[in-house]
């Protein structure tokens, strides 16, 4: 249990989590932490200099490495406080969309979720100021949904629901959002009437 290596973090500082994948395909997990990612040795790959918060030493809240379009290069999402949302390709760094004006950018899930297209998609959510408004894009950028659950619920996680791969986004901070709700913002599972009751031994 001896350390291998260790990174000192900063610049382009990571929020909340980071991800690892093989980005690359050189068969070796790479470490994704915001605006930039590390090999397996700890050794820099890429940083991102497109963005203007790595340079004021703003954070990501949070990141998802994901191959969101099936033809598409593996990206890393990164959701950027009141920067927005930033997709990367998670193999170099090339920012491929930039999304501002959504409030402050706080988490992100991605999911098979709209079970009527290909690729997968990635709900955004926010904080801060304006809270509780979650947002469903497209591996290319494209707005799908959005709606406010409930303005106090600021936290979600995909959920695999049925057998062959569909996935819902799952709510539990607040009993108005506790629930599984669909690419519509519809509500199909009610959670709420679950509070409360004993844990199971």
């Amino acid at each position: 249990l001896q350390p291998l290596w260790t990174h000192h973090n900063s610049g382009a500082r990571y929020g909340h989590d980071i991800a690892a994948c093989d980005v690359n395909g050189d068969g070796r997990l790479e470490i994704v932490a915001g605006y930039y990612a590390l090999n397996g040795d700890g050794k820099l790959l890429w940083k991102s200099r497109s963005h203007d918060h790595v340079f004021m030493g703003e954070h990501a809240d949070n990141v998802v490495v994901e191959r969101l379009d099936e033809n598409g290069p593996i990206a890393a999402v990164a959701a950027c406080g009141g920067g927005g949302m930033l997709f990367m390709d998670a193999s170099d760094g090339t920012v491929l969309h930039h999304l501002k004006g959504l409030g402050h950018a706080q988490g992100l899930c991605a999911g098979n979720f709209r079970h009527d297209r290909p690729g997968r998609e990635i709900w955004f959510f926010t904080d801060w100021g304006c809270p509780g408004i979650f947002f469903l894009f497209d591996g290319a950028g494209r707005l799908l949904h959005r709606f406010q659950p409930d303005p106090r619920v600021t936290a979600g996680q995909s959920v695999r629901w049925w057998a062959d791969g569909r996935d819902l986004l799952l709510l539990q901070g607040t009993l108005p959002g506790m629930g599984l709700w669909d690419a519509q913002g519809r509500r199909v599972v009610d959670l709420s009437t679950l509070e409360g009751l004993p844990a199971s031994v």
